[in-house]
C-alpha cells in the first residue's frame, strides 16, 4: 500500500526509499497512513487471522482483494471530515467558501489541504468568479477534486465518492426504464432521496416545464 501511494504522487526517488525503509515517516507524505495501517492489519485479521507473520500468496491475494473491495468507502471517511472542515468555512451562498477564507484557513489554522492555487482552481471548475471581486471555492467540485485523491495509477485513482452516483443509482433502480414522465421522476426522488432537496420545489416546476 505504501509502494502505491507514492508510486501515485510527487515524491523524490531518495525520498521514497527513506519512506520505504521507514526512515522518514510516511505520515510526512501522508498525515492518514496511521489510520491505513490500521485498516490494513483489520482486513488481514478477518481474511488470516492466525496467520500474521507467515502469510502465503494466496492469503496475500485474499487480503488484497478484500483491500480492494472496501478501501474506497473506508477512506471516504477522510473525505466526509474534509468536507466538514471545509463547510465550516461556508460564506454567505450556500456550498461555497470565500476564497480569502479558504487561504486563510492554510495559513492561520493548520488547514495545509487548503493550499491549491487558483490555477488549479480554475482548471477543475472549483473556482467560482461570478462575482466580481469575491473570488469563492465551490465546495463539492473541490472535495472531488484531483488534489483529494490518496493515488493513482494507469489502473485506477483513489478518490472522493462522489453521492450523486449513489443517489443516480437509485433513481435508475426506482424507474427502470429508459423514459419515464415528470410524476415517475417526482415520486423516484421523493421515494429514494435520503432527505428533501432544499431546491426541490424549483426544481420539481422545472421538472414539469420540460
Amino acid at each position: 500500500m505504501m509502494s502505491y501511494m507514492l508510486d501515485g504522487g510527487a515524491v523524490t526517488a531518495e525520498k521514497r526509499h527513506q519512506y520505504l525503509i521507514g526512515a522518514a515517516p510516511m505520515e510526512e507524505y501522508y498525515p492518514g497512513w496511521t489510520d491505513t495501517k490500521k485498516f490494513l492489519r483489520d482486513v488481514q485479521e478477518i481474511v488470516a487471522p492466525a496467520k500474521r507473520g507467515s502469510l502465503s500468496f494466496e492469503d496475500l491475494a485474499r487480503i488484497i482483494e478484500e483491500v480492494n473491495e472496501h478501501y474506497g468507502r473506508w477512506q471516504d471517511g477522510e473525505c466526509q471530515a474534509l468536507k466538514e472542515d471545509l463547510l465550516r468555512l461556508e460564506g454567505p451562498c450556500p456550498g461555497r467558501v470565500e476564497l480569502r477564507s479558504f487561504y486563510s484557513s492554510a495559513v492561520n489554522d493548520g488547514m495545509w489541504q487548503f493550499s491549491e492555487s487558483m490555477t488549479y482552481l480554475r482548471s477543475t471548475d472549483t473556482l467560482d468568479e461570478s462575482e466580481p471581486g469575491h473570488p469563492s471555492v465551490i465546495a463539492a467540485n473541490y472535495i472531488l477534486g484531483p488534489s483529494n485523491c490518496i493515488t493513482s495509477s494507469k489502473y485506477y485513482a483513489q478518490c472522493c465518492v462522489d453521492p450523486c452516483d449513489g443517489m443516480m443509482s437509485k433513481l435508475e433502480k426506482a424507474l427502470a426504464a429508459p423514459a419515464a414522465t415528470p410524476a415517475a421522476v417526482e415520486a423516484a426522488v421523493e421515494a429514494t432521496l435520503p432527505q428533501p432537496v432544499t431546491s426541490w420545489d424549483v426544481l420539481r416546476l422545472r421538472l414539469k416545464e420540460s
